[in-house]
Formats: C-alpha cells, sequence, structure tokens
C-alpha cells in the first residue's frame, strides 16, 4: 500500500464561525470565484453610491437660490419656469402705464411695449431684445407690489449693470438696488412703458413719476437716478413744456391719450403741422370735433 505524509491526508476545509458575517473559506477553485466576484461587486457598488449620493447632496444644498443666485442659477431649473414671454398687468396698473407715445393706437386704448414676468429667468431676452434702445422701464416688486421707473439710453446696457451683484453693492444707496439684493431677481417684473428718442427721456420719465408714483424712486424728478442735478428752473421745464392730447369719447368726455415734449411732436403725431397745434391749443378749441390739446 502506497504511504503518504499525514499533511496530504487532509483537506482544511473551514468551517463558519459564530457570529460571522461574511462567507466562510472556500474548499474548492470554484466558490473562491464566486467569492471574489461578490466582493468585487460590492467594492464597485459603493464607489458609486458614494458618487450619486455626493450629486444629489450637492443639488439639494445648492438648489436654494439664496446660497447664490447667479452661479448655481442652472441647477434651479425645475423652480421657476416661465410659462410666457408677456403677460397682462391688472387693471388697477394698465390704466395708468398703458401708454405708447409715438405711433397710433387701435381700439382707442393705450399700450406699454412688453412685459418680462421674471426677470431672473427671462435674463437673456431683456438684453437680446432691448439692445440700443432708449426708453423708460418700470421694475415691479411681486411680493409688495412696489414700483421703480427708470430711463435708459441703452436699456440692455442698464439692465448688465442691474444683473451684477458688484454693480448693486456700489448702487446700495439707491433703494432699488437694495430690493434687488433683498427679494432677489426672481420676485421682480420689467415692463418696457415706453421706447422714445433720447431728447425724450427726461420729459416721459417725469410723466411716469407723477401718474404711477413709484415707491422705489426717492426724488420724483426725473433724471435723479442717474446723479443729474436738476435747477428750479429745469425742473419747470420738465413739467411745463409738455404739450397733452385728450381725446373726445362719446361716454366719459376728454381722455388723456399721450403727452409730448413739443407740438411738433404732437403734429407728427396726428399728421399735421406743429403751427396748427399751437393754434388750437392757444385759442381753446376742439380740432376736427376729436382732439384737444393743453400745456396743463
Amino acid at each position: 500500500m502506497f504511504n503518504t505524509l499525514p499533511i496530504f491526508n487532509t483537506i482544511y476545509n473551514d468551517v463558519p464561525q459564530p457570529w460571522q458575517i461574511g462567507f466562510q473559506d472556500s474548499a474548492a477553485p470554484g466558490f473562491t470565484g464566486i467569492i471574489e466576484l461578490h466582493n468585487t461587486i460590492f467594492f464597485y457598488l459603493i464607489v458609486i453610491c458614494v458618487g450619486v449620493f455626493w450629486v444629489l447632496g450637492s443639488s439639494i444644498y445648492y438648489f436654494n437660490i439664496k446660497n447664490s443666485p447667479i452661479i448655481h442659477k442652472y441647477l434651479n431649473h425645475g423652480r421657476y419656469v416661465p410659462i410666457q414671454k408677456y403677460f397682462k398687468l391688472d387693471n388697477k396698473i394698465k390704466q395708468f402705464i398703458s401708454i405708447r407715445t409715438y405711433s397710433k393706437l387701435s381700439d382707442n386704448q393705450l399700450k406699454y411695449e412688453k412685459v418680462y414676468e421674471n426677470i431672473f429667468n427671462m435674463k437673456k431676452d431683456i438684453l437680446n431684445e432691448n439692445k440700443g434702445k432708449s426708453g423708460i422701464y418700470m421694475l415691479t416688486n411681486k411680493l409688495t407690489n412696489d414700483l421703480y421707473i427708470g430711463q435708459s439710453i441703452n436699456i440692455s446696457n442698464r439692465f448688465k449693470n442691474y444683473f451684477n451683484l458688484s454693480y448693486l453693492k456700489s448702487k446700495y444707496n439707491l433703494k432699488i438696488s437694495r430690493a434687488l439684493k433683498k427679494y432677489e431677481y426672481y420676485n421682480f417684473s420689467l415692463t418696457i412703458l415706453e421706447y422714445c428718442d433720447k431728447s425724450d427721456l427726461l420729459v416721459r420719465e417725469q410723466y411716469y413719476f407723477e401718474k404711477l408714483n413709484p415707491q422705489y424712486n426717492l426724488l420724483k424728478v426725473a433724471g435723479s437716478s442717474s446723479n443729474s442735478k436738476h435747477t428750479k428752473e429745469t425742473k419747470v421745464n420738465i413739467s411745463g413744456n409738455l404739450v397733452n392730447i385728450y381725446e373726445k369719447f362719446s361716454s366719459s368726455g376728454f381722455k388723456l391719450i399721450g403727452s409730448f415734449v413739443s407740438a411738433r411732436r404732437v403734429g407728427k403725431f396726428l399728421g399735421i403741422s406743429g403751427s396748427t397745434v399751437k393754434k388750437y391749443m392757444n385759442s381753446g378749441e376742439i380740432y376736427k370735433d376729436r382732439y384737444k390739446f393743453s400745456s396743463k
């Protein structure tokens, strides 16, 4: 009989230990491979889980726009979605701001140019659609309904500044700058009240000051937000040189439909000469039994 050493007659097959969590050591090559596969799968599963939960945790942390409204705005894609580009204002504000000076209007109504419901989500539209355009604009706080009236020779450039946080800090003495930082961009809407010539900006801005009495404008004098100094004579000229057009309505008499910087502008609007406008304004007569002109 063939004799062998005792070490070759014994298979060391480990047995489970009390309270053992993992697999017991295998005594066969096949089961050894299964254990190695199991360990490899769980290693990569743990790595994947750590990565996924890190991304989820970062998204949850940065989802709050208050932490960083500019840098992390793309993480907020599901929160503030603009439904439409323009919307109608409520009747209380609409009756004051719906004026468009330099084109004839239909249905005897005065209209504002356009409204951007959410300046945060519609930033690109605001900048692209107002390049090189001068006019009067209004910012509305949708939480408090407070208004700010402003004018600019380039509305697009003006709002590039508004979207710059360092600019707001440098203009912290302005009430609107503090409001934009406090209430944040997405709580403000922008109304383009009208586009007009650069020479008419002061007059038209003053017109809306008097009509809307905006809360964020501390000085109700046109141009004061751009640090322009006005003498007493300038203030009188701004408010006193306006020529108002009143149109006759059968039901409610005459209604103001527009204000212009000169009689020539009024004539251009109606397709008549400036001298004709002055003639009817001085005499107090009604032009074609429809329009009345006044400097008051």
